[in-house]
């Protein structure tokens, strides 16, 4: 009876055995990498897949700028809330030398003004989401693009927003961006996102020279 379960415990280990070998031959059973949702995400003709409003959401929010009808004589190029997120890795990057890292996302969901009175007061409060612009900064895709900077634009309108889009062309974005944002600010509105101006501001303090006798720290 012995001799018997040894052999049928041995059939076993020697079956598992050949299956694993043979799986490792085949590549059975090898699940392939998931998708990083905080990097750009391309079709097989070079468009870029939209980020998940319901991910980037939740990525640093870096600030929502402004730029109403009411103060551009009713033709504001934008005027709705401008929501730029970018994922936290690339924002953590980002404090530590100043530069946006290569496969930085920034989300710009717009939104538009809603209510113009609230309890405390009369102001521009958030109403509908209408629209989302994307900017990427991605060496391999965008050799030839100033800092490797690319556009999208998935639709000026309320949600769900396009699957897919090419880039813009230079003159429809990278041309602004250019004369307005410069290399300094890596060809982004910075400016415009105090959090950011407070990480850049820091940079700066740290490496500044001390003056001689002054205490550490200070």
């Amino acid at each position: 009876m012995k001799t018997v379960l040894s052999k049928c415990l041995w059939l076993g280990a020697a079956g598992v055995a050949a299956t694993v070998a043979l799986a490792v031959v085949t590549g059975a059973g090898e699940q392939p990498k998931p998708m990083d949702p905080t990097r750009p995400q391309y079709t097989a003709d070079g468009m870029l897949k939209s980020p998940d409003p319901e991910l980037f959401r939740e990525w640093v929010q870096l600030g929502t700028p402004l730029t109403p009808n009411d103060l551009n004589n009713g033709e504001a190029a934008f005027p709705e809330f401008h929501a730029t997120y970018v994922p936290h890795w690339a924002w953590n990057e980002f404090k530590k030398n100043g530069v946006w890292p290569d496969g930085t996302i920034l989300a710009k969901e717009l939104i538009k003004v809603g209510e113009t009175q609230a309890s405390s007061g009369k102001g521009y409060f958030e109403g509908e989401f209408n629209g989302l612009d994307v900017a990427v900064k991605d060496s391999k895709q965008n050799p030839n693009t100033l800092n490797n900077w690319a556009y999208y634009n998935f639709n000026h309108s309320k949600p769900p927003y396009a699957a897919m889009a090419a880039a813009q062309a230079k003159a429809n974005c990278s041309s602004c961006h250019e004369a307005n944002a410069g290399p300094d600010a890596d060809y982004t509105f910075t400016k415009y996102y105090p959090k950011a101006v407070a990480a850049l501001a820091k940079l700066k303090a740290k490496d500044k020279p001390k003056e001689p006798g002054m205490a550490p720290g200070k």
